[in-house]
């Protein structure tokens, strides 16, 4: 009795949003698909094995991409007792998205709290650069996309204006966008003018 054992491909690349893998085998003996403990992202979902059979299928479903950065991994399928295997590599790249709507803001002298529309993939981090304006929570959040909260102090200084901003910051790639902030007093007369 000869073993024979036999996967047609051993490298897959699966898109972002994630999908499926087919791997096609042709094997005379049982095997098994041993996916990494720390691999949650794969998971088995359909083989068509058949004792006696030659051909078979193993189906994987790989799910979207959120982790940040691209990734892979090793599932093997193989007979250990019969000393035979075959590793097939799954990758998945990931690709950043990142967007935050720099229109500037305006707010009166009572302050009160204003909406920033941001669509991002990646963890962000809102930083404030001035101490009168505060991040709030966040809203309508949804696949990606949410309005943040940011909070403005009321205006007690006798000036018509003043002027901050917002940096929205993702460190790992490197990339920000800033939101202007004026908040003005409704009635200002200059001390010059009266």
């Amino acid at each position: 009795f000869t073993t024979e054992f036999k996967v047609d491909k051993n490298e897959f690349e699966v898109p972002m949003k994630g999908g499926t893998v087919t791997a096609n085998v042709e094997s005379n003996v049982s095997y098994d698909v041993k996916i990494p403990s720390d691999c949650n992202w794969i998971t088995q979902v359909g083989s068509s094995r058949t004792r006696g059979t030659r051909s078979s299928v193993v189906v994987l479903r790989v799910d979207e991409n959120k982790s940040g950065s691209d990734r892979s991994a090793v599932v093997t399928i193989g007979n250990s007792s019969a000393g035979v295997s075959s590793g097939i590599t799954i990758t998945q790249p990931f690709t950043t998205s990142f967007k935050v709507d720099e229109t500037p803001l305006e707010v009166d002298e009572l302050g009160g709290t204003l909406g920033v529309n941001v669509a991002a993939n990646v963890s962000v981090d809102v930083k404030p650069q001035v101490n009168w304006l505060k991040a709030g929570g966040k809203t309508g959040i949804g696949d990606g996309y949410w309005t943040q909260q940011i909070v403005v102090s009321p205006f007690t200084s006798k000036t018509a204006q003043r002027n901050g901003s917002v940096r929205f910051l993702y460190a790992a790639g490197n990339q920000s966008f800033t939101v202007a902030v004026t908040q003005h007093r409704t009635l200002y007369i200059a001390e010059s003018d009266i």
